[in-house]
């Protein structure tokens, strides 16, 4: 990144979109929400986003979900919001 990571307080909310079974019905290995979180929030320090996923600077994780969804693609969308 060209700017400084982020020192200050935030909050990171993360939506991982998945598809359903072919069948519309949600598999049975659901994947886990807090785990999913702490390795986005590992990926943001490793390259530089934020400085550390300490709770001083990574205040909550609003807005946060697994979505199913059989017409959006998979994946993860990350806003980080500065906190006041």
């Amino acid at each position: 990144p060209t700017e400084p990571p982020i020192d200050y307080p935030v909050n990171v909310g993360c939506k991982y979109y998945f598809h359903p079974n072919k069948d519309g019905s949600i598999p049975k290995n659901l994947p886990d929400l807090v785990n999913l979180i702490e390795a986005t929030c590992d990926v943001l320090v490793k390259h530089g986003i934020i400085r550390d996923d300490n709770c001083m600077i990574i205040r909550s994780h609003d807005g946060s979900e697994v979505i199913y969804d059989p017409y959006h693609d998979e994946g993860t969308e990350v806003e980080i919001r500065k906190l006041t």
